[in-house]
This record gives C-alpha cells, sequence and structure tokens, in this order.
C-alpha cells in the first residue's frame, strides 16, 4: 500500500512539473510598471536638500535626482552627484537671482523647452525647495505649472521661513510664492523653520537646524518613494498614492516606532500625538481627510494595532468618514519594534499664512496690549528699569528694528530672544483663533 501510495504521489509530481501555467508576464518588459520618480531641487535650499538625501540614502534605480538653479558655483558643488540644470542664462549670467522671485520667475519661463525636456517620461515628481528669495521662491511655481501642463501628478516640498528670525520681508515673499504653488500642485507639505526652532533644543546650532530640515525632507520622500517601490504583504501600490495626493492639498508625514511589547491602544495614542506635537510640518489634524499607514512588524505583532491606528485618527480628526488605507510589512521576529510610517492628509493647511498687512496689525496689537502685558506677567522677578529720555539707555523695539523714543509702555528690558520667543506665540496664537473661528470641525 505504502509503495502504491508513493507513485501516485510521484506520478502527481511528474504531472504538476511537466505542466506549465498560462501567463502573459513573458510578453511584457520587464520595467512595466517601474514607474519614474523625479525629485527636483529647486534655488539653493532645494539643491542642499538634495545633496543631502543622495549623500544619505541609497536610492532605487527608478529615482532621478535634479538640481535646478541660477547659481553656476552652487550647481559645480553639486554636479558630480546628480543631474543639472542651470535655468536664467542670460537673465542671471550664472550669478543667481539675488533673491528677487521676478528673477527666479523670469529664469524658469526662458527655461521651458530644457524643463520639459527633464520632466518627460517622468510618472511622479517632488518638487523641493525654500521659500523667502529668488529661485526657489520665483522658480517652483513656473515648474509645477510645466509639470501640470505635462500631466505629472507633482507633489511639493517647502521649507516655510520663521516669521520673526528671517524678517517680515522673507516671510512676505515666501506667502506670496506658497499661495501661487499650491494653485499648481496636486498636494503640499510644509517644513516650518518656527516648527524647528520651538521642538528643538534651546542651543541647537545653526548646521545642525539645517540638517535637521533636510533629513525630515529626506525620510519623507524616502517614505514615499518605498511605499511605491516595495511590494509588501499587504501592498500600497503606484496608483493608491497618486490618488491620495489627488485628493488633498496638504499632507505631513509621521514616522512612529514603537516596542512591540509595550503595545496597547493608549501608548499609540500618546506616540502619535508626541509625534505630532515634535513634527517639523505644518497642518492641521483637526481636519484630516485620509491617511496611508505602512506597517512594518513582526510575525507575532497584534492585528489589532490595523483597528487602533484607524480608531486614533478618526478621534483626533473628528472625521468618523476619514479614508484610510494600510500596508503591512513582516520583518524578523529578532526585531521587536514596530514600525510605522504614517501620511496624513488634509484639505486644509495648519496656518493660513500672513500677509504683510496682517502681519503688521498684528505687531501692533503685541505691542499696545498683548505683548507688553506678557512680558510683565512672564518677567515678575525681572527689575523694571524706567526708560527716560537722559538716561543714556536706548530701547531697541525688536518688532521692527527701530529705536523708541517717549516709549511709556515699555518697562522691561530683554533680549532679542525673549523678544522673539513671545511674538511667536502671540502670533501663533493669533492664527490659530483666526482659523478656529472660520472653520468648524464635526463632532
Amino acid at each position: 500500500m505504502a509503495d502504491l501510495i508513493n507513485k501516485i504521489l510521484s506520478k502527481k509530481i511528474e504531472l504538476h512539473e511537466e505542466s506549465k501555467f498560462s501567463s502573459n508576464l513573458d510578453q511584457i518588459d520587464a520595467n512595466f510598471g517601474r514607474f519614474n520618480i523625479s525629485i527636483m531641487g529647486i534655488g539653493g535650499a532645494g539643491c542642499n536638500a538634495i545633496s543631502h538625501m543622495i549623500k544619505t540614502e541609497k536610492w532605487d534605480d527608478n529615482v532621478k535626482f535634479w538640481a535646478i538653479n541660477t547659481d553656476i558655483g552652487a550647481l559645480r558643488k553639486i554636479n558630480r552627484l546628480c543631474n543639472t540644470l542651470l535655468i536664467g542664462i542670460d537673465e542671471c549670467k550664472g550669478g543667481g537671482s539675488g533673491g528677487n522671485p521676478k528673477i527666479g520667475e523670469m529664469s524658469a519661463e526662458s527655461a521651458e523647452k530644457e524643463l520639459i525636456n527633464s520632466l518627460t517620461g517622468t510618472n511622479l515628481l517632488f518638487l523641493v525647495s525654500g521659500m523667502g528669495k529668488g529661485t526657489g521662491s520665483g522658480s517652483t511655481p513656473i515648474i509645477a505649472k510645466i509639470a501640470k501642463s505635462m500631466n505629472i501628478p507633482t507633489i511639493s516640498i517647502l521649507n516655510m521661513p520663521s516669521v520673526t528670525a528671517e524678517g517680515r520681508n522673507i516671510y512676505d515673499v515666501a506667502t506670496q510664492s506658497y499661495k501661487k504653488i499650491i494653485e499648481k500642485v496636486d498636494s503640499v507639505c510644509v517644513i516650518n523653520n518656527d516648527n524647528i526652532i520651538n521642538n528643538s533644543s534651546i542651543d541647537i546650532s545653526l548646521v545642525t537646524a539645517f540638517y535637521n530640515a533636510n533629513d525630515e525632507i529626506k525620510n519623507i520622500v524616502s517614505s514615499i518613494v518605498k511605499m511605491i517601490n516595495t511590494t509588501t504583504t499587504i501592498n500600497i501600490d503606484f496608483n493608491d498614492i497618486v490618488n491620495f495626493f489627488k485628493s488633498t492639498k496638504y499632507f505631513t508625514f509621521l514616522p512612529i516606532v514603537l516596542p512591540n511589547s509595550k503595545y496597547n491602544t493608549q501608548n499609540l495614542y500618546e506616540k502619535i500625538n508626541e509625534t505630532i506635537a515634535n513634527s517639523y510640518c505644518d497642518i492641521n489634524i483637526n481636519n484630516a481627510q485620509s491617511i496611508v499607514a505602512n506597517i512594518d512588524v513582526s510575525n507575532n505583532a497584534s492585528y489589532k494595532i490595523l483597528k487602533d491606528i484607524k480608531r486614533i485618527f478618526v478621534k483626533l480628526s473628528h472625521n468618523i468618514n476619514l479614508w484610510s488605507i494600510n500596508g503591512i510589512n513582516y520583518h524578523d521576529n529578532n526585531d521587536e519594534n514596530i514600525y510605522l510610517n504614517i501620511l496624513v492628509a488634509s484639505k486644509e493647511g495648519k496656518n493660513e499664512y500672513l500677509n504683510l498687512n496682517e502681519l503688521n496689525d498684528i505687531e501692533n496689537d503685541l505691542v499696545n496690549n498683548q505683548f507688553i502685558s506678557k512680558i510683565k506677567n512672564d518677567n515678575a522677578n525681572l527689575k523694571e528699569k524706567e526708560q527716560k529720555n537722559n538716561d543714556g539707555i536706548e530701547t531697541i523695539n525688536f518688532l521692527n528694528d527701530q529705536k523708541i523714543e517717549n516709549n511709556e509702555n515699555l518697562h522691561n528690558v530683554l533680549d532679542s530672544n525673549q523678544c522673539i520667543e513671545y511674538i511667536t506665540s502671540a502670533i501663533k496664537d493669533t492664527i490659530g483663533n483666526k482659523n478656529e473661528n472660520s472653520s468648524s470641525n464635526p463632532n
């Protein structure tokens, strides 16, 4: 009997080995379904960001980097790392835009043919640039417009300047360019320098601040690219990502690591809140419309995590109709951590960035009311010094760098860091109140 069974089994195996399955995959090119992703760094900040990305991460072959600038010297520093395109040859003569966004705009317009050639064949485009000066602010809206005319899904990652640390003129240029860009791209993520300042240690160096901003951009782009390029057990495909970005205007990225041994709903909830609070990105989580969660866990992780992620973001967004899609990958059981890379999309940004007139109104209000009151309350232990015309002490108004004469309201002598801290806090409070009054959240 045993011999008979073995003969039957062996016969079946022979038949199985001799048979062929029907498939058309042999007729399809090996690169079919491999989507071309272009990452363009525009202007000084954008080129620095992609230089950091290339140097600190290994990228798949379907990812192409471009450095776009009006400054030939800056491009020569990066031309051995990626593709480069000098724009504004006639307008700037290779010397940069001089911080003038109009020159940046004209430079991109005059290089339209070259930009079209560089974008040809692109299936997904990332535009990375800093706002507030010339090339990034002026050229990015034009490049976004060209990409839109070519029907290329486009994601913009912008670095917005600090309201108080970088000056009102730079801030105003940034806000005007930002408004132009969001009209042209599918979705935008804002890395805010105020968030970097406020969410970092007080003695953070300038080098570290720039590194942190570039690293945040790298992590965002890298996570999206890996979602597209990596086939997982439960897969997030290319069109999932494209539809996610086309369905909204604003998004943020939340990277979360939690030990599997400490996993429960409350711990995950607290970790997500902590990540949101410390994020460099701007987004109003109360207006979240959808999420994409890429989950990397060991084989013994609880299935409950899928339900918990959805419930937590429904609670945070007050949106029972929150749309979500999950990808799941299993890693070696020796790694007991749970890794979550979550994209959160909203139809409204965290801040409606103020124009220069609105900013002036807030600053005047601060000087006359909130600012002086806050200084007095927070500095009760400081010795008050009355300022008189003949006492030889000059008081500096840090709001507009003008000397104050005969100011009877300002009694405390503060350093510029304290002033910046108070102004930033009050401006954010005012913006927050403005947003709360102009929008309502579903219960």
